[in-house]
């Protein structure tokens, strides 16, 4: 398989992200959690100081993710690989990659979310060294 190349988004890009973010929005719909995530992220989002990144391979957009800056803290907003490019680094490349612009904008911690069950983001998350600080139970009361 080619190289994987991670670089900022730029507005070419804009469909294709669309494209991934659709993907990534039904994924969530169908794991425990994920359209109430899904919601709570996007109900107001604060995106004004975002860092958006494409991995590209062979000159195609496989994947994308966005980065939340807030005061000190970056919060990994979204992150979504197609399918077709899961399990060759494209996630890791794209992590690394915003792991290091946050550095350089000043941020001295990362925060993101991985639903229950959804193994390969919290697999993800852990090899870039984020550690599990807690998982939040619910029920909906009659």
């Amino acid at each position: 398989m080619s190289a994987i190349t991670v670089r900022a988004a730029s507005n070419d890009d804009s469909a294709r992200i669309g494209a991934l973010r659709q993907s990534l929005q039904t994924a969530m719909s169908q794991m425990r959690g994920g359209e109430l995530l899904w919601h709570d992220k996007h109900a107001q989002p604060d995106l004004h100081r975002s860092m958006i990144f494409v991995a590209e391979i062979a000159d195609y957009v496989v994947g994308y993710l966005l980065a939340v800056m807030r005061d000190s803290e970056v919060e990994i907003f979204e992150i979504h690989v197609d399918a077709d490019a899961r399990s060759v680094g494209v996630g890791d490349s794209l992590l690394s990659h915003a792991l290091l612009a946050a550095r350089s904008e000043g941020a001295s911690s990362v925060v993101a979310d991985a639903l229950p069950g959804d193994r390969d983001t919290k697999n993800l998350f852990e090899r870039a060294g984020l550690v599990s600080q807690r998982l939040m139970m619910r029920k909906e009361l009659p």
